[in-house]
């Protein structure tokens, strides 16, 4: 009987490999072309470290951000690079009021682009630990110098450097964590 179950096994095990060829499959190119795009636009994955040191006060005479809040932005972008999926995550921070993505290089300030975590009503979140947003930011997300545009537009200022996240709290109106997306 084991010579049996042996022969038996060894037998569908011969027709399983011979019905198996080598024919490579290729991927369609649709596919093809969506993964060059991201591998174009630098792989399609950005990301900001949040602190309060990285913050750049409106007002030249304000005091410099002190805080032990941290955060991190994440962004990826969809295979055919219309969308891009984000997350915002916060620790040890009070009272958000908004989070956004703003256009201007480090060391400077600029116009919001994004909205990423505005609460209706506009009331603040007190304590937010880990996940404060999450979406998917389209070309319709899109707003004052970049209304109008699409979401490779927003991709290409993120990789000139020019985009950078900003979670503003009720202590610091300006901005308590801020981080250069890369």
């Amino acid at each position: 009987m084991k010579n049996v179950s042996f022969a038996v096994a060894l037998l569908a095990g011969g027709l399983l490999l011979q019905s198996c060829d080598n024919t490579a499959i290729a991927p369609d190119s649709a596919e093809q072309t969506t993964t060059t795009a991201s591998a174009r636009l630098g792989g399609g994955s950005y990301n900001a470290h949040l602190t309060g040191d990285q913050e750049v006060p409106s007002n030249p005479l304000a005091p410099p951000v002190v805080t032990n809040a941290t955060g991190q932005v994440n962004l990826k972008l969809s295979a055919d690079g219309t969308e891009l999926y984000y997350k915002l995550i916060v620790a040890n921070i009070e009272t958000v009021r908004f989070a956004h993505l703003h256009l201007a290089p480090a060391g400077t300030n600029g116009p919001v682009v994004v909205d990423l975590f505005m609460p209706m009503p506009l009331v603040p979140v007190i304590s937010p630990q880990g996940v404060l947003a999450e979406g998917v930011i389209t070309a319709a997300s899109l707003k004052n110098s970049l209304a109008g545009k699409t979401v490779a537009d927003l991709v290409a200022a993120i990789e000139a450097g020019d985009v950078y996240a900003n979670v503003h709290s009720v202590k610091y109106p300006g901005g308590e964590l801020r981080g250069q997306l890369d």
